[in-house]
């Protein structure tokens, strides 16, 4: 039924920063980005502030989320300002040079 669907899609959203860490979770939270458009800019949220993190783990899955969002720019393009505060945040601290080093 569609309200489950919501429903999950909620749990999904609010726990971003626990699903963030993990491989299976960015799955999930990319299945948000495409398909929950209401839920996006809590996820993006999260996405910008995982950047930050110092050093970058060898295995960074918020880079998995990053990639589908450079990819499918309509993802991109339907949050506020999204191409502009994703590039403020790859810039921010030297990220991009971290995160793709």
């Amino acid at each position: 039924a569609p309200e489950e669907i919501e429903e999950l899609m909620v749990a999904f959203a609010r726990n971003t920063r626990q699903l963030i860490d993990d491989h299976n979770g960015s799955i999930v939270l990319s299945s948000v980005l495409e398909f929950a458009e209401v839920h996006r800019e809590e996820v993006f949220q999260v996405i910008l502030e995982s950047m930050d993190v110092a050093p970058i783990p060898k295995h960074w899955y918020p880079s998995f989320l990053i990639d589908k969002l450079i990819i499918n720019r309509q993802i991109l393009d339907s949050l506020r300002d999204g191409k502009n505060r994703l590039l403020a945040a790859l810039l921010r601290n030297d990220n991009l040079a971290r995160i793709y080093s």
